[in-house]
């Protein structure tokens, strides 16, 4: 009788190929990065070369390097790997990265291998008293006699460590980081440059440092650190930044025991309360949700050291403000606002507080809040301003990016068009004919940024945005246009010239790098290493 293969036995070895083919599927020189790693940086080469639109100013980019010096051979090789990628010989479709052993001074560069012998062209060109020497199809780096790295048909791994048989571990270890849940947790929150520290993998001598500098430079505080040092050693966090159109985003998320039990931020953001918040002439705002028994239970743990110093009046004033904290039970808004930077501010600060409970505080002080500050609000909440004519439940024109705002714990708005005409106003003023060309080209970068914003989203996440004026592109590629133009106008100022005269020192020194690729190829240094 034929026996029957049943569904659940089909979904079963499906899942199991699947597993196989998923865990196979790192690249093979990404094995090279250890489990043990301290900290990995990865570097997505070909996702920033498509968002910078780099392959259409490559040429740009390595004129502009080989101008800072016309003598300067090295750069002028620089320039030529820039513009000819492909004859580098790393596999730039892949990303590169950078990580270090527990001992944090151990540090490793990998890349994948497009091409062995380019790569060894690459480095000899580059390198004074450059050496390969290869056993078994493995090339071993020497750079003044020391070892350097070592290159295999697929892998180019280089490090400070003069050890072969780190290097042979390196390539030979059966477990490597992506396998890990640090390595899992890292390709779960990664961008375009991504940077993951893993403190649980930290050496012990490295920890003992970290523990003595800390008792050295806070002798107050050592006793009540172990708590916050162990939490620390058993933590991990992954830093992105992505580039997008009209935006360009820092991430940092964290994974730590301490996050669990995290009562600071315990409360959401209130957009009816951001929106009473004025939009006209914003210079800045900042939201925070506040439970108060809770935030004050947790603000308690770190004030604990510093009230063993304190006075008796000083502890009395901090019992006051303790009841003044506790009493709080959602959001804290505060904006600021003016027609100029350089003149007096106007400013409105909403508290999550009954305005009786306000009102005693200031009796108790005897707080005196100014001519020009009105105070008022209601049972719900109390309202700070010296804003004229402001009405907390009549607000014309309410601020414009609350929305984003949206169920986070932590909030702030930075306008940054006004600092920008204020700080290069001052730079212009005081620059020189050849200083205020540099200056302008920065200035129309700065230019680009309309406003920034700080995000806490989740308990273990933090977000920093700068939004762009222009969002007809991705904000790499307004950086690298405006960038080169910046690095145009710093060779142009180096050179001291005449308005006239930085045509044709650049001029110059493109003919002499063109005069230079033309005949890189055939240059003793690019011929076969044998």
């Amino acid at each position: 009788m034929k026996k029957q293969i049943s569904p659940g036995s089909l979904l079963m070895a499906g899942m199991v190929i699947i597993t196989v083919l998923m865990s196979s599927c790192v690249p093979s020189y990404k094995k090279a990065i250890p489990a043990n790693a301290v900290s990995v940086v990865e570097v997505d080469v070909k996702n920033l070369v498509q968002k910078s639109d780099f392959m259409d100013q490559k040429e740009s980019v390595a004129d502009l390097i080989a101008s800072f010096n016309l003598k300067d051979k090295t750069l002028k090789k620089i320039a030529y790997a820039i513009e000819n990628p492909s004859k580098v010989g790393i596999d730039l479709g892949h990303p590169l990265y950078l990580f270090t052993l527990p001992s944090a001074e151990d540090v490793f560069f990998v890349a994948a291998v497009k091409e062995k012998e380019d790569i060894l062209k690459t480095i000899s060109s580059l390198a004074d008293n450059f050496q390969v020497r290869t056993f078994d199809n493995v090339s071993w780096l020497y750079i003044n006699n020391v070892l350097a790295g070592v290159v295999t048909e697929n892998t180019l791994l280089l490090g400070n460590v003069e050890n072969k048989l780190t290097y042979r571990h390196l390539l030979e270890q059966e477990k490597s980081f992506f396998t890990t849940k640090a390595g899992r947790w890292m390709r779960c929150h990664s961008g375009d440059i991504t940077i993951l520290a893993n403190m649980e993998n930290l050496s012990g001598k490295d920890r003992r440092t970290i523990e003595c500098t800390i008792t050295r430079e806070f002798p107050e505080l050592a006793a009540e650190m172990d708590e916050s040092l162990e939490t620390l050693f058993n933590s991990k966090a992954v830093m992105n930044l992505k580039f997008k159109s009209g935006k360009v985003a820092l991430n940092v998320v964290t994974d730590s025991p301490y996050n669990k039990n995290l009562n600071v931020w315990n409360k959401r953001i209130r957009l009816a309360d951001l929106k009473r918040m004025p939009n006209e002439n914003l210079w800045g705002v900042f939201a925070m949700g506040i439970d108060g028994n809770k935030y004050w239970d947790e603000l308690k743990k770190s004030l604990r050291p510093l009230m063993k110093q304190m006075t008796c009046q000083e502890r009395d004033e901090l019992e006051q403000l303790e009841d003044l904290v506790r009493a709080m039970d959602g959001t804290v808004v505060g904006s600021i606002s003016g027609r100029k930077l350089d003149c007096d501010p106007e400013f409105v600060c909403l508290l999550p507080i009954s305005v009786v409970d306000v009102e005693n505080v200031i009796e108790d002080y005897d707080i005196d809040l100014g001519c020009n500050v009105r105070f008022g609000g209601n049972q719900d909440y109390s309202i700070f301003t010296n804003k004229l004519c402001y009405n907390s439940e009549e607000v014309t024109y309410p601020f414009a990016q609350a929305r984003h705002a949206f169920m986070a714990y932590l909030y702030g708005y930075f306008n940054i068009e006004p600092a920008v005409k204020v700080l290069f106003n001052d730079l212009l003023n005081d620059a020189d004919c050849h200083e205020m060309k540099v200056y302008d080209k920065c200035l129309a970068l700065c230019e680009l940024m309309e406003y920034a914003e700080l995000e806490i989203p989740t308990k273990n996440k933090l977000s920093i945005a700068v939004y762009l004026n222009d969002k007809s592109q991705n904000a790499l590629a307004h950086i690298l246009t405006h960038g080169l133009k910046i690095g145009d106008a710093v060779v142009n100022y180096n050179c001291n010239i005449d308005a006239s005269a930085p045509v044709k020192e650049k001029n110059e020194s493109k003919n002499n790098y063109r005069r230079f690729i033309n005949s890189f190829d055939d240059c003793e240094t690019c011929r076969n290493i044998q």
